[in-house]
């Protein structure tokens, strides 16, 4: 009997162990993605006070020194609070040992462009890690953030600027670079459409892998938060839609999405376009062309017979056209004289007369307004589903300047209602009074992401 108990104890013991280890390897020890190409460079802080300038310099080019100022009290005091339960952590005296440094590193990564072709984009993480090489450091939750505004490649890598203050709480950071910057500056500047929820996803996976090279590893419980502002917030919604909608179990369990929240988001283009085209002027026509553009580079196969293939050419950003069309309030003639004698042959098929009425209004029967029309809706990131996985936050101000706010809960109401009877719990959205498009983007961003658990702080103030 003894030897039978015996027996039976150590084939229970053999087992419990291969199940802990199969627990282990299913939560937190996923296989690498293949994303990952390379590391393009790297950059490290030998400490909070290192970050601290590193993040201040980058926020006072934005929002000004007395903004950034108040921005460094709150991160003084979250670095602080993760210093210590660093040190806690750890159990070694409080000395330089105990201290988190914290790394920056630019990489590429493979994933397909919109017609499902394979392409290489890049992107950036910052990270704490720990001096001691001796421990395998553990981060809390994974940050996903879509940039709001790109200032320009001279300050790469600048994405996002608020959102590295996600790193006080223990999380990895990483940001998509958009289609045009970084490493991606040979291929057309998509920053809306074609910058897309599958593109961002591929981008978090190539992270988890370069940080499984760097030892580091996120608890098993970790999850991730989708954020973004203007442009980026477009991209959020995109990535939570495929999250939802397309990608595989296995992806899904790797991302583990907690929730997304968005700002001054342009969510439906369709009905974008057709308030800047209805404006009559070129005062906003820079909007058009811009969404124009991204919908071309998304949806090619729709603009057939259209060469596009100049709008925002070098070409067309040197000439006295764009000049005007940025800084002048012209008549939709007028700007069509333009373009006849610019040689710029986007810009004529673009503004050309059929695509115009009479009286300057829209003709909603052309065939390139009905193409745009139609690539706008494939390209709509409320179009077609209801979150149901995470939760969902949309922030808007009711004075946005460059997308109305009408518009931006006109989505909320399709994104909360999709096949359904009653409103979705899961989305949530809330009105903001601050003055602007711009500066609204750029506080929201800051309060969001100096939250530890954002999408539930929103959801809590119910």
């Amino acid at each position: 009997m003894r030897i039978k108990n015996r027996l039976q104890f150590i084939v229970l013991t053999v087992l419990l162990s291969l199940t802990a280890g199969c627990r282990k390897n299913d939560c937190s020890d996923i296989a690498p993605s293949g994303n990952l190409v390379n590391v393009v460079g790297s950059q490290y802080f030998a400490g909070s006070d290192d970050l601290k300038d590193f993040l201040k310099s980058r926020i006072s080019m934005v929002t000004g020194t007395g903004i950034a100022d108040l921005v460094m009290v709150k991160l003084s005091s979250e670095l602080a609070k993760l210093e210590l339960r660093n040190y806690l952590d750890v159990g070694v005296n409080p000395d330089n040992s105990s201290k988190l440094v914290f790394e920056l590193h630019r990489f590429t990564y493979r994933t397909v462009n919109s017609s499902g072709s394979p392409i290489v984009l890049s992107g950036t993480l910052l990270m704490p890690n720990n001096t001691d090489s001796e421990r395998q450091y553990e981060m809390d939750h994974v940050t996903l953030y879509n940039e709001s505004m790109i200032f320009g490649s001279e300050y790469f890598p600048i994405r996002g600027i608020a959102g590295f203050c996600r790193v006080v709480y223990n999380s990895l950071v990483v940001f998509p670079d958009l289609q045009g910057y970084g490493s991606t500056c040979s291929m057309p500047a998509v920053d809306l459409a074609c910058v897309n929820g599958r593109q961002s996803v591929d981008c978090e996976m190539a992270a988890l892998e370069l940080i499984r090279q760097r030892g580091v590893t996120l608890k098993k419980d970790y999850g991730t938060y989708l954020m973004g502002a203007s442009r980026g917030g477009f991209a959020t919604l995109s990535a939570q839609k495929y999250l939802e909608t397309e990608a595989s179990a296995s992806l899904l369990k790797a991302v583990n999405p907690i929730g997304s929240i968005t700002s001054s988001t342009p969510t439906d283009l369709s009905a974008l376009l057709d308030y800047y085209l209805s404006l009559g002027k070129t005062e906003n026509m820079v909007f058009v062309l811009a969404i124009l553009n991204d919908l071309y580079n998304s949806s090619p196969d729709l603009f057939s017979g259209y060469k596009l293939q100049d709008l925002f050419s070098d070409r067309y950003n040197a000439s006295a056209l764009n000049e005007l069309i940025c800084s002048k309030e012209l008549t939709i003639e007028e700007t069509q004289d333009l373009c006849a004698k610019s040689g710029i042959e986007s810009m004529y098929h673009v503004l050309n007369a059929s695509m115009f009425n009479p009286d300057s209004t829209v003709n909603t029967s052309s065939p390139l307004y009905l193409a745009i029309r139609h690539a706008a809706e494939r390209n709509n990131p409320c179009s077609g589903w209801t979150p149901s996985i995470c939760k969902c936050v949309m922030i808007h101000s009711e004075n946005d300047d460059v997308v109305p706010y009408s518009i931006a809960y006109d989505s909320y109401q399709k994104l909360s209602l999709y096949d359904r009877l009653v409103p979705n719990d899961n989305v949530l959205f809330k009105t903001k009074t601050v003055k602007g498009h711009v500066l609204n983007s750029m506080m929201d961003q800051i309060s969001f992401v100096m939250e530890k658990d954002p999408v539930s702080s929103y959801f809590e103030d119910l």
